[in-house]
């Protein structure tokens, strides 16, 4: 019912339902869910990378989180490690987007944008809501020193510019 693809590190990242899909460049059929949350009702909302990780936002009912996978280089081909918890959310604020750009995970949810460190270790560390919004913030777009947001302005479509300088 609910599906969201991203390019990533190289491969294609699928987060359907509850299940996280990565895909060969070559693929030709859905290959095993490399990770399935334990409950079905689960909705992966985003997907993003950093440096050293790839994440997944998701809610189930009113809890949001983000899970992180790094990459094992053992092989030829970096494959995806099992998924970590990097960050959990207050209860009733539901995360829709994540978006990483020079160091920084922004982080959309149905209360606004919250703007999270990224350590080389993939770690995040995200603080208080920047800006708070009456309807969730659904998309980012970024360039230079600025992100903009996707959300409503004054009760209209509209963008929201932070300045990460």
């Amino acid at each position: 019912n609910n599906a969201v693809m991203e390019f990533v590190k190289e491969r294609i990242i699928m987060a359907a339902n509850n299940k996280i899909f990565e895909f060969a460049p070559s693929a030709t059929a859905l290959p095993t869910a490399v990770y399935t949350h334990p409950s079905s009702s689960h909705v992966y909302s985003s997907i993003a990378a950093s440096g050293t990780a790839i994440y997944v936002a998701g809610y189930n009912g009113i809890q949001s989180s983000i899970i992180k996978f790094t990459l094992n280089s053992s092989g030829v081909m970096p494959t995806l490690t099992s998924a970590i918890t990097a960050a959990e959310f207050p209860v009733g604020e539901i995360v829709h987007k994540i978006h990483y750009y020079l160091g920084y995970m922004c982080i959309g949810t149905n209360k606004g944008v919250r703007i999270a460190t990224v350590d080389d270790a993939g770690s995040i560390n995200y603080g208080p809501l920047i800006v708070e919004t009456s309807q969730p913030v659904y998309d980012f777009a970024s360039r230079d020193h600025y992100i903009w947001c996707a959300t409503s302005v004054e009760g209209e479509p509209g963008v929201i510019r932070i300045d990460i300088s």
